[in-house]
């Protein structure tokens, strides 16, 4: 068909034939659906009328539109131009409308006007009859090049190409087909030994770290030159056996103090003899120092290192004898560092004489070399491994690469964990494996009860302030008995129980206040600053507290009365304890007040998801957490269980991202019959089969993503001018996570209306132009304003960039020529493409 008809009437039937195939395919698909009127109602919709229909409804479509809303998007179809056929099959399409007049629509109105719109857009979403083989035949031209229609990229039309296959049946039958030797060429080699792996693979994106590859670091591949993206480690040689690992994984701690003495303390630092204290006054307790490793922490949120002065590095194997908990991004020990002859000390120049004797030093020159450049610099030049972590990325599922490997797993760690049994592999609240998760759990049970009393946070009632204390004791006690087993050295067990005096003087200061509460209805948190100053210095004296809240119970508050907790708080400190500890912690929650029977269900479900990301699938179930979440979410109902579906669903699109370790496991769990039609039911969409279930399918059928896939709107010579000279929009292959489709959903639907006004102006005659200076009903310059003004450069190199240019000259010698044309830009463009087809025949 495409050899012998004009390439404008090819184009004219690539837009008009979705209403042949697609009207065929969705009404058996939608039969079950909608009625045969409404479908009947689809055929007085008007050539142009799918662009309009899914700038007007389409974003209303994701499962969260009210009945207002959906009405919204009925009226503003109703609008002159095209769109103005939309009118009565729209009015046909949702009788729901007219009896939610005046009142709110029910559930089942909601559904069935959500069912109709559905069905309708599946009858706009067909596949063109002009195939992509007929497209691709038409390359060579320069008008369907420059048009954006396809493109001389290898890349492109390898892509092309196996579209094409899934039709024709093998890629190499596609490319004969079209009859380009180099497209068969390029596609026989991606299929031979650099295969794409599957969609959702950790493999699937590549990183490109900057990883030197002499010298020291010759056995370290270049991600330059190696296919597959980020790979196991098997794939490649990277060794991993546990003396390498000690020699060439360096651990980095940025600092703003040195330590004089040469101790680095746990919780405190000391600069020239003069002691400075971090968390010690304020409720802490940390017995436990912090590095990263292969190079500086990243920012985090708010927090950053890059403006420290110094950083302290140096090789793994330094810390073995004191490393509790071992993760790229928090690497901790238990107990004060002495900073042996393996470290370096990081300086700027002219700082060395703070050094203590017997370390090594580097120093670098402030105003040309950032402390993280020194530190690169530094462990390159000590044969260590230069580790790239993700910017403000921290968890378990956080990638972190030495030439494209990620490193950051426990696998990769694994001989070097086989033979350091006591050693963690997590953060500093979250645990893979091992216990080291109870010093961070422990540590924000502490902060979080004790907030009120520093004048910044919640106040908490007598029961909360309980349960903050439970989780704190539980612990506590459990990490001591664990540490004392383990056979700690002496000096890592002096800085633990120091630390845990001074947490256990808080947690009896909480219990006086406990008292308090319950005898007189008064508390110390928000106090003024000057009697909390007091009362905190009496926290290793109950009886002297108490006398002191006596004596000053007229300038206290009233004790809070309400009793809640907060979920997220709670699945965060509770997804490391396996379920008998969360059974323990929880069990009286219901009992108390805290939580009722409902929300209980809802914080089980979320547990066992949270719980089952942190750790790996396989004990996930044999700790019974699939079948805990499953069973949580059938025991609820109603509002309560779209209340727990839809928490679940939050917390699984954090997952949902080629950059996270634990992507396969999310689609795994939503592989589960249970979750998977919790989630259908929830949104009203049909996930894809789990065989072909993956993050890209995912997404293209989900109602808060599924926008971003759209096509953006109009077809013809406008549209293809608008694609070439003002772009604008991603492409979907661009859609990494969730969170990236989400918004280019959102922006989708936001810029429809701005492409459509554009659309109806570059049909508008030239010699009018100047009359429309902004596009209408906004303060945005007209495209006509922005090609006079050469927002997209010259009107010659704009014709040029349509390949047109040599056409243009010949009916305009002049500018002023082309300004005063009565046709609009968008007739010039289809006449003189037309001319381009028929002079090259």
């Amino acid at each position: 068909m495409a050899r012998s008809t004009p390439l404008v009437l090819a184009a004219a039937l690539f837009v008009l034939c979705p209403f042949v195939s697609a009207q065929r395919a969705a009404i058996r698909q939608a039969s079950g659906r909608v009625s045969n009127p409404a479908a009947a109602a689809l055929g007085a919709i008007s050539p142009l009328a799918p662009a309009f229909l899914q700038h007007e409804i389409g974003g209303f479509l994701d499962g969260r539109s009210s009945a207002g809303q959906l009405k919204t998007a009925v009226e503003k179809a109703k609008v002159s131009g095209p769109g103005g056929a939309l009118a009565r099959p729209l009015a046909e399409l949702a009788p729901g409308f007219s009896k939610s007049a005046g009142r709110a629509a029910s559930e089942e109105e909601l559904g069935e006007v959500g069912a109709r719109l559905s069905a309708l857009e599946d009858l706009l979403d067909g596949t063109p009859c002009l195939s992509t083989a007929d497209g691709l035949r038409l390359k060579d031209t320069l008008h369907w090049v420059k048009s954006g229609l396809t493109s001389k990229n290898q890349e492109k039309l390898v892509e092309r190409a196996r579209r094409i296959a899934e039709d024709l049946g093998s890629t190499r039958d596609a490319g004969e087909a079209i009859g380009d030797r180099d497209i068969v060429a390029a596609v026989q080699s991606e299929n031979s030994s650099k295969r794409a792996p599957p969609e959702g693979s950790l493999q699937r994106y590549q990183q490109r770290p900057k990883v030197p590859t002499r010298g020291r670091f010759g056995d370290i591949p270049s991600p330059e030159t190696s296919a597959g993206g980020v790979r196991a480690p098997e794939e490649i040689r990277l060794p991993n056996d546990a003396r390498t690992v000690e020699r060439r994984v360096f651990a980095v701690h940025a600092t703003t103090f040195l330590p004089a003495d040469g101790v680095m303390r746990a919780g405190a630092s000391v600069l020239a003899g003069d002691k400075r204290t971090i968390n010690t006054d304020p409720p802490s307790f940390r017995p436990t120092l912090h590095f990263a490793l292969g190079e500086l922490v990243q920012p985090l949120e708010k927090h950053s290192w890059e403006d420290r002065p110094y950083a302290v590095v140096l090789p793994l194997g330094a810390l073995k004898s004191q490393l509790a908990n071992l993760n790229t991004y928090d690497t901790f020990i238990l107990g004060d560092l002495k900073l042996l002859p393996e470290t370096i000390v990081v300086v700027p120049a002219g700082d060395e004489g703070r050094i203590p004797t017997g370390v090594g030093v580097e120093t670098y020159d402030k105003s040309k070399e950032t402390l993280r450049q020194a530190v690169d610099r530094t462990i390159q030049k000590y044969g260590g491994w230069p580790i790239r972590m993700e910017h403000d990325r921290s968890g378990l599922d956080s990638l972190a690469t030495v030439g494209g490997i990620n490193v950051n797993t426990p696998e990769f760690f694994g001989p070097f964990l086989k033979e350091n049994p006591r050693v963690s592999f997590g953060g500093h609240i979250q645990s893979q494996l091992g216990t080291a998760y109870r010093f961070g759990v422990a540590e924000d049970a502490i902060t979080r009860m004790t907030d009120g009393f520093q004048g910044i946070g919640p106040m908490h009632d007598a029961k909360q302030l309980d349960f903050y204390r439970k989780v704190a004791e539980y612990h506590l006690s459990r990490l001591e008995a664990e540490l004392l087993a383990a056979g700690w050295p002496e000096a890592s067990m002096r800085t633990f129980r120091e630390k845990h005096d001074k947490a256990r003087k808080w947690l009896d200061f909480i219990a006086v206040d406990r008292e308090v509460q319950a005898s007189r209805g008064l508390t110390l948190q928000r106090a003024p600053a000057q009697i909390l100053h007091k009362a905190k210095s009496l926290r290793g004296d109950p009886a002297a507290l108490k006398a002191f809240i006596e004596n000053n119970a007229g300038r206290l508050r009233e004790a809070p009365q309400t009793s809640s907790l907060n979920h997220d708080e709670l699945v965060y400190s509770l997804a490391s304890s396996p379920p008998s500890e969360m059974q323990d912690l929880t069990r009286d929650l219901v009992a108390e007040g805290l939580l009722t029977p409902a929300r209980m269900e809802q914080l089980r479900a979320w547990y066992a998801f949270k719980r089952a990301m942190r750790i790996d699938l396989a004990r996930a179930r044999e700790e019974g957490l699939i079948a805990m979440m499953t069973g949580a979410l059938e025991s609820l109902s109603g509002w309560e269980r779209n209340q727990g579906v839809l928490g679940l669903e939050n917390r699984l699109e954090q997952y949902l991202d080629e950059r996270s370790t634990r992507l396969n496991s999310a689609l795994e769990l939503l592989k589960v019959p249970q979750i998977r039609a919790a989630v259908e039911d929830l949104r009203e969409f049909r996930l894809p089969p789990p065989e072909r279930l993956t993050l890209q399918s995912l997404l293209r059928v989900h109602p808060m993503t599924k926008g971003a896939f759209r096509s953006r709107g109009g077809a013809g010579p406008a549209a293809r001018i608008l694609d070439t000279l003002d772009p604008g929009a991603a492409r979907p292959s661009h859609f990494r996570s969730f969170q990236e489709a989400y918004s280019a959903a959102i922006t989708a639907r936001a810029g429809a209306e701005h492409r459509g006004k554009r659309l109806k102006e570059v049909a508008t005659p030239l010699r009018d132009a100047s009359s429309s200076p902004t596009l209408e009903g906004s303060y945005t310059p007209s495209f006509y304003a922005q090609l006079r003004s050469g927002t997209f450069g010259s009107i010659n190199d704009v014709w040029g960039k349509l390949g047109l240019q040599n056409e243009f000259r010949r009916k305009f010698p002049s500018d002023d020529d082309f300004w005063r044309s009565e046709k609009s830009m968008a007739q010039l463009y289809a006449n003189f493409s037309q001319e381009l087809l028929d002079r090259r025949r």
